[in-house]
């Protein structure tokens, strides 16, 4: 179907190419002896200088340009912003998962501090991918804690709020 419409729209083409200075022909010949009446005479006479362009509309017409690219340009960026925020999990999104901080440490090389429910990870990425990932474990206050409590014969302590 694509290869039939390029063929019609190729031969349209082609004959209105060929057929445009037959058409225009009568045209070209009475223009044509105009010009060899003008051109019997060997008088040379320069083209007049063309009119200076007005300064003050090609920097009104520079200025809006830069500033229609320059608009431009920023409501991309936002549209960019607003766009990958929602992409990547925000802490408070209500979901298990949340990235509590990144931390850049090379080139293109970071660390990211991930919690998933009452866990925390640590996680490596270079440009590659994800190179480690280590679970951090909780506070030696807190085990031992838990572990004074199962002795003693209670259920469970309630973690101590950090000061």
């Amino acid at each position: 179907m694509r290869r039939s419409r390029f063929i019609r729209w190729s031969a349209f083409c082609l004959w209105a190419a060929l057929l445009s200075p037959v058409a225009t022909g009568q045209a070209h010949a009475e223009d044509a002896s105009a010009d060899d009446a003008a051109q019997t005479s060997l008088a040379y006479s320069p083209p007049e200088w063309p009119q200076a362009p007005d300064t003050v509309a090609m920097l009104r017409r520079l200025g809006m340009g830069t500033a229609s690219v320059l608009a431009f340009s920023a409501a991309a960026l936002w549209a960019a912003k607003r766009w990958l925020k929602g992409a990547a999990g925000t802490p408070g999104s209500g979901g298990h998962l949340q990235v509590l901080e990144t931390m850049p440490v090379g080139h293109r090389c970071s660390v990211v501090l991930v919690s998933v429910g009452q866990q925390r990870f640590l996680a490596g990425l270079d440009p590659t991918g994800l190179k480690s990932l280590v679970l951090i474990p909780e506070p030696f206050a807190l085990t031992l804690d838990r572990t004074q409590a199962t002795d003693v014969g209670e259920d469970a302590v309630q973690p101590k709020a950090a000061a």
